[in-house]
Parts: structure tokens; sequence; C-alpha cells
């Protein structure tokens, strides 16, 4: 979050609804969610990131493990 940003995370099926509630203001989908437990950042198809959440877990908390970045 930012001044006047917020981040905020909406189940799928909500997403309808929050979208006209919000009509009006400017709103950017990021990303989804999902089950494997991957950080995946892309841009079009380039994949620029694809880390497991626990390495970012451990770099973060200064115990970082080997990671593989995949830099294209």
């Amino acid at each position: 979050e930012t001044t006047s940003c917020l981040l905020v995370e909406v189940a799928n099926e909500d997403s309808a609804s929050f979208e006209r509630f919000f009509e009006g203001f400017y709103c950017q989908p990021l990303g989804i969610v999902c089950e494997k437990q991957n950080l995946n950042i892309s841009l079009g198809k380039k994949v620029l990131v694809d880390l497991p959440v626990d390495d970012l877990v451990h770099a973060w908390q200064g115990r970082q493990k080997e990671a593989t970045v995949h830099a294209a």
C-alpha cells in the first residue's frame, strides 16, 4: 500500500461484484492466487521470476537458501 493506493485480495467468485462496487475508480488486477506455492512474475508470456514462497520467506528472515531465478 501507498498513499491513495490499496492492495486487496478478492476471491475469484467476488471479482465482478468488487469491480462493480469500485466502478469509476482506477483498479488494476495484479495477479491471481493459486495452489502452487511460488511467486511468479511474468511480463506477457515471459517469466521474470518463479521462486518458491518458502525461499522468499527464508531470505526475508535472513536465512537465505539457494534459490533459482529464471531470467530471460
